[in-house]
């Protein structure tokens, strides 16, 4: 029952205008993003029907040419509000949106596991051409602090993507360093199907680069309008 909870969650937010997270580039004024992706696992032993589940969502809306707010969501048990994380914040693009490199600054503030946090990002993006295909290259760094106990972790993700006839192939790595000092790295290979030419259908796996978590398969639902 729970995997099936969690694979209605997946769908239940989907996206608008367009179709990956803008990273450094603008959205756009009047332009809706959101998306909605769920990751399993199942620790040694667990029966297949019983995965461990974290549910994210993603929303993004452009206030003006460079300016973007947007709520960043994730929690591994949506009936526990200690166990979510909930980030509002607005995103400044530096670079015109014809510039071929996209820089871009964020701040932004909520709750994290119950307690206040404050959020520091810059993030940049530039397209490239792979395999005589058009691509791009996101890089996004987060500090969150803990207002509280004035603790911080840092995220830093780098994508690498490839538009394909009918898709859109996608690596993502990804560090994360806990207020302990402990880093974490992973790796996430994935593919965005083109269910029509509105909507995107995207799975892939999680690697723990350590191998101290073991893989998890991630779903995930896009769509514009």
């Amino acid at each position: 029952m729970r995997f099936l909870k969690a694979l209605l969650f997946v769908g239940m937010i989907v996206a608008w205008v367009q179709p990956l997270r803008a990273g450094a580039w603008p959205r756009g004024k009047g332009n809706i993003f959101a998306s909605s992706s769920a990751s399993f696992t199942w620790p040694k032993g667990r029966a297949f029907e019983y995965p461990d589940i974290y549910g994210s969502t993603y929303v993004e809306y452009g206030l003006g040419n460079r300016l973007t707010m947007g709520l960043d969501i994730g929690s591994p048990d949506a009936t526990r509000p200690s166990k979510m994380k909930a980030i509002a914040f607005m995103r400044y693009t530096l670079s015109t949106a014809q510039s071929r490199h996209q820089f871009a600054l964020d701040f932004g503030a909520g709750k994290n596991l119950g307690n206040g946090m404050l959020r520091l990002g810059a993030s940049y993006g530039t397209g490239l051409q792979l395999m005589e295909r058009s691509g791009w290259l996101s890089i996004e760094s987060h500090i969150l602090y803990d207002i509280k106990f004035w603790k911080r972790t840092q995220n830093l993700d780098a994508t690498l993507g490839i538009n394909l006839d009918r898709g859109k192939l996608m690596a993502l790595l990804s560090a994360y360093r806990a207020p302990t000092g402990q880093s974490t790295f992973s790796f996430t290979p994935s593919y965005a199907h083109e269910l029509s030419s509105a909507r995107h259908l995207e799975i892939g796996v999680t690697f723990d680069l350590s191998r101290r978590v073991d893989p998890a398969l991630k779903l995930g639902i896009w769509q514009k309008f």
